[in-house]
């Protein structure tokens, strides 16, 4: 016979650990750490894709499109909410004197459509054909993401050298490696920053990435930010530079994309170089031969 106090215990535990739990736990906590700028006109100190964290776990819907996500910062956080409000009251008085307006000057929300597709932010995006996409956070993935702006920052020093080189091998690989199938740099589409490529290895596919809005592509970190690892010692920059260009495949728009970016480089970085993928396409267009794409190449391993 089982005791029922037993099968209450058991009970409640399970309810305690349930996914809906987790998620109300996480919403009450994150509406207990904005409370202090929802009563006050204070620029609150999160950045854009911790509020869109916050946007999914609090409003109770399974999916959120990006208009709702920006809708609830809007509403969350008078700063922002009063800089939309004032925005609009211009654009109505310019509407009614000049019979236009123009857009605000800035974001009010900054880097809000980069930050929603950034590659660490851990969102699902669930595309449906002739609709907006719409994206969703696992509360595991949320409360990790929250964490570094949740949790007190941690005094000390961590020993990394004194690693095992197999395990700072596999930091450098879990910090440096992009998935396939790669990094694209197309050119004056997206003011040549890099992006991470969603589409097949055709050349034809990355044809056409070329002529998709800028807003459809998701943007990693900075290099410069991701390699200032490289900045620490001689010792972490001979062991993890390497890695990073080896590791990863690397598409390029046009014949100047690749001029650009290996020109830019040390012949002492460029030649770690493995997978380079150029859109056949691109010498045509650009009116140069194959020669000079294999000259540009071939400098990086014969040097």
């Amino acid at each position: 016979m089982v005791d029922s106090s037993t099968q209450t215990k058991e009970t409640i535990s399970d309810l305690d650990s349930s996914p809906f739990w987790k998620r109300i736990e996480l919403r009450a906590e994150i509406l207990n750490r904005i409370a202090p700028y929802q009563s006050q006109n204070r620029s609150p100190p999160f950045r854009t894709g911790i509020m869109i964290v916050m946007a999914l776990v609090c409003i109770d819907k399974e999916r959120l499109t990006e208009d709702e996500i920006h809708h609830w910062i809007l509403r969350a956080f008078p700063y922002f909410n009063n800089q939309a409000l004032d925005w609009y009251l211009d654009a109505c008085k310019n509407v009614r004197v000049e019979d236009s307006f123009d857009p605000p000057s800035q974001e009010i929300i900054k880097d809000f459509p980069h930050a929603i597709r950034h590659f660490d932010l851990p969102l699902d995006e669930h595309t449906v054909p002739l609709s907006d996409p719409e994206y969703s956070i696992s509360s595991a993935a949320a409360r990790l993401a929250l964490a570094r702006s949740f949790e007190p920052t941690q005094k000390g020093k961590f020993p990394f050298l004194k690693l095992a080189p197999e395990l700072r091998n596999r930091i450098y690989e879990m910090l440096f490696k992009y998935p396939s199938p790669g990094i694209g740099f197309l050119g004056y589409k997206i003011d040549r920053k890099p992006i991470l490529l969603s589409r097949s290895n055709s050349d034809r596919s990355f044809a056409d990435l070329q002529n998709m809005d800028p807003d459809g592509y998701v943007f990693p970190e900075a290099f410069h930010t991701t390699l200032a690892i490289l900045r620490i010692c001689k010792q972490v920059f001979k062991e993890a530079m390497p890695m990073f260009y080896s590791m990863n495949t690397f598409y390029f728009g046009s014949i100047g994309d690749l001029h650009r970016k290996i020109a830019k480089l040390p012949l002492t970085r460029a030649k770690h170089f493995r997978d380079i993928h150029l859109e056949l396409d691109a010498l045509e267009r650009d009116g140069r031969p194959f020669e000079e794409v294999f000259s540009c190449l071939n400098s990086l391993w014969t040097s």
